[in-house]
């Protein structure tokens, strides 16, 4: 039976995915003079820590590594400030956290945990959450597991009894390697309660019929 729901935060709760592109193409444009092309950054970049995104832009010499700390904190200024002008409550995601009062929920998410409040508390979510992990708690980011499997671990929860709700790639594979149940989206369009719910009957359904 399910009674936790994780949910990532960029592209599940909220449509953030392009604010952190912009937010790092800023930063990268103004310590090295380079911008991640869009389809690029959906193939490669997406779903990933702004640390890994800089190991791979180093590995292909266009960073070096005495910017990272530079570039880090121009980027999360940049979020920030986007976040204050962009992050707004959804009625639809907030009836369906309220709707969903009777599982323990969290998100996990590859953003640190600073910038992920902040978008959740604009959002009005952070009020529905039990936990919120940033990309500090672990020292593999997704696709690794280890993300979901240290929340769990801190929540006291077991993968049979969870659902994920991811959308990129990278936590899908994440997600399953977790050995929890997985309802994979497409964007945040896709997350509203009777979807979630209707993925949490399925799975029940199958479970009784073992």
């Amino acid at each position: 039976m399910i009674k936790n729901i994780l949910f990532d935060l960029d592209g599940v709760l909220i449509e953030a995915q392009n604010w952190h592109y912009e937010a790092f193409n800023r930063a990268l444009h103004d310590i090295c003079g380079y911008e991640i092309p869009y389809d690029e950054h959906m193939s490669t970049f997406n779903g990933l820590p702004t640390k890994a995104k800089l190991k791979i832009l180093t590995e292909r010499d266009i960073v070096k590594e005495k910017d990272y700390e530079r570039i880090f904190i121009l980027k999360q200024h940049h979020t920030m400030n986007i976040i204050k002008t962009n992050c707004k409550p959804d009625p639809i995601k907030i009836d369906m956290m309220h709707k969903l009062m009777e599982y323990r929920k969290a998100c996990v998410t590859n953003s640190i945990y600073k910038t992920a409040y902040e978008m959740l508390v604009h959002a009005d979510l952070n009020y529905y959450l039990d936990y919120v992990q940033g990309n500090e708690a672990t020292k593999f980011p997704k696709p690794n597991p280890s993300p979901y499997l240290h929340s769990m671990a801190f929540m006291g929860i077991s993968p049979i009894e969870t659902l994920i709700v991811e959308d990129s790639e990278k936590g899908y594979q994440a997600a399953i390697a977790s050995g929890a149940h997985v309802l994979k989206v497409k964007d945040s369009t896709e997350v509203y309660y009777d979807n979630v719910i209707g993925r949490i009957g399925e799975i029940q359904w199958n479970d009784r019929r073992k």
